[in-house]
């Protein structure tokens, strides 16, 4: 009996001590990872109140507007992506968010699928995987995904190697307070997961073939696919595949394309590739304008994307509207956010004045004006005259290159003085704490700020835009007589 007590107790002491080992790597693990991706952040969205759920890599980060989806339908969403996802990742990802989420739609951006079939080389995709795919709790589903990470990518190492203790423990470096303390915070994001890209790059839209020769997708592609629809069956959501425009670029990465359109026809799930033409026709998609490179949308191409799938869910499926629900009041809080955060972006990267004046009316924004010695009575400067018209401006001052300052506070015209050429104006306008100098003249502009004057040492209409929520400078620009010039600084 006394053997018997003994041998309890070592099993207890090694059990005991495993358990306090496993307490310490998973905390040491929690420590090292790095804590910018959005699956951190997911963790943190209130359990099951997603009902699309987007996945994919930079592509789906580019192009799926949860906000704007809610604000035109209704509809809970979140992009979940991670850098360079292949779609053995897409599948762990979608397994990884059923743990606390119940999707009633699915959308998986197609680009992981061209995975060795496309412009990204397999070198590159694997390294940009490597940093980033395995940014999941630790559990068996983590170990699944390194397992198929090591089986399918060309550039792989064995399974085991991508534990965080081994892959990160050089992290210590470089720790600050937040990786020790990120479990005590909510990290729950606004975006809820959407990235936009605020360039522009023009390209032709891209020329498909009539009739693309057949081809096959990698391997692993193809399984993880089907797996994927395998798991939309026994899980009870619907599928569907969403591939957003790029520059296809080899007339091959087409046959890839038509070979994933037809997996999902014969498996009745939804494909919708916005690299054809009549989805580009149906969402006035343009590679000209809606571009931020060759490889992602912009803000802009992503507005028309995530307008068009939305209305496609709606077609298809039938999902609710909670906008009206108490328990999502928060989603109208985070939707004033992220309008506000993209008004101010759209504002710093307007180029042209007729995209520039109609943002100066919003309510958070104050806007001061100063000119010199430019006439704008010649060429096209419509845009600039409607502008300053629209907002109760003197624009005959401008036409005759005389003085003028102007102050706009919250849409609406403050004050105005306008003079000739050679006459100087000044003003003050008291701005929360701080004040804003304003000064015309033939000499010289000044737009005081603080202590900085945000005015350049050119000729032509200085503005000064601030944004009121917190007192920052959104930018300040010159707008000069010759069509389209604009310099400006943030």
């Amino acid at each position: 009996m006394g053997k018997g007590r003994e041998k309890l107790k070592k099993v207890a002491w090694v059990a005991l001590f495993l358990l306090l080992a496993a307490l310490l790597v998973g905390a040491a693990e929690g420590v090292l990872n790095p804590k910018e991706e959005t699956m951190l952040a997911f963790y943190d969205e209130p359990k099951n109140t997603v009902d699309v759920l987007f996945v994919g890599g930079s592509h789906a980060a580019a192009a799926f507007d949860p906000i704007q989806l809610w604000q035109q339908h209704g509809y809970t969403g979140y992009t979940l992506y991670s850098w360079g996802q292949p779609a053995w990742t897409s599948y762990h990802y979608v397994v990884e968010a059923l743990k606390t989420q119940t999707p009633q739609v699915v959308v998986v951006e197609g680009f992981g699928f061209l995975y060795g079939r496309s412009y990204l080389e397999e070198v590159n995709f694997d390294s940009v995987s490597d940093d980033f795919s395995l940014r999941i709790r630790p559990g068996a589903n983590r170990v699944a995904l390194a397992m198929a990470m090591s089986r399918w990518q060309v550039n792989s190492r064995p399974w085991y190697r991508y534990a965080p203790l081994l892959r990160y423990h050089g992290r210590w470096k470089t720790l600050t307070l937040e990786d020790f303390t990120w479990p005590f915070w909510d990290h729950a994001t606004t975006a809820k997961g959407f990235g936009p890209n605020f360039t522009t790059e023009a390209f032709a839209a891209p020329a498909r073939p009539e009739s693309p020769p057949p081809a096959d997708l990698y391997p692993g592609c193809e399984e993880y696919l089907l797996k994927l629809i395998e798991l939309a069956e026994r899980e009870g959501f619907q599928l569907v595949v969403a591939t957003a425009p790029y520059v296809v670029e080899d007339a091959s990465e087409w046959s890839v394309l038509q070979r994933i359109q037809d997996i999902c026809e014969a498996n009745g799930v939804l494909a919708l590739d916005y690299n054809q033409a009549t989805l580009l026709d149906e969402s006035g998609f343009s590679f000209e304008t809606d571009m931020a490179e060759h490889a992602h949308v912009n803000l802009y191409g992503a507005e028309k994307i995530t307008a068009h799938i939305g209305g496609q869910l709606a077609e298809h499926f039938a999902l609710e509207d909670r906008r009206d629900e108490p328990a999502f009041a928060h989603w109208h809080e985070a939707a004033a956010v992220e309008y506000w955060d993209k008004t101010l972006m759209r504002l710093r990267l307007s180029p042209t004045a007729a995209q520039w004046f109609p943002r100066m009316a919003e309510e958070n924004l104050a806007a001061f004006v100063v000119t010199r010695g430019a006439r704008f009575d010649q060429g096209d400067n419509a845009p600039l005259l409607e502008g300053f018209a629209a907002l109760g401006m003197d624009t005959e001052v401008l036409r005759g290159g005389g003085s003028y300052l102007a102050v706009v506070d919250g849409g609406r015209l403050q004050r105005q003085d306008a003079g000739g050429p050679a006459d100087t104006l000044e003003a003050s306008y008291a701005l929360g704490e701080g004040e804003v100098y304003l000064q015309a003249s033939e000499e010289q502009v000044v737009l005081r700020y603080g202590e900085t004057n945000y005015a350049l040492d050119y000729d032509g209409v200085h503005v000064l835009v601030v944004d009121k929520t917190d007192g920052s400078v959104v930018k300040c620009v010159v707008f000069r007589p010759e069509e389209g010039c604009i310099t400006r600084t943030d």
